[in-house]
């Protein structure tokens, strides 16, 4: 391997790296928005869900 091929390959190991980060950080908000609902004594499931909250400008 040459130094060039060695410094391509740092550099996508580094961009690969960054994503992964980048990735981490998106799952880690992610999981403060799901929730779940135990079953009741009728039920067999809970229920898995989404909070989603926001605003909508019509101006």
């Amino acid at each position: 391997m040459t130094e060039g091929q060695a410094q391509i390959l740092v550099s996508d190991m580094n961009r690969i790296a960054d994503a992964s980060e980048r990735i981490a950080d998106s799952l880690e908000a992610l999981t403060e928005c799901v929730g779940y609902i135990p079953p009741l004594p009728y039920q067999v499931e809970g229920v898995h869900f989404i909070r989603i909250g926001g605003s909508v400008d019509t101006e």
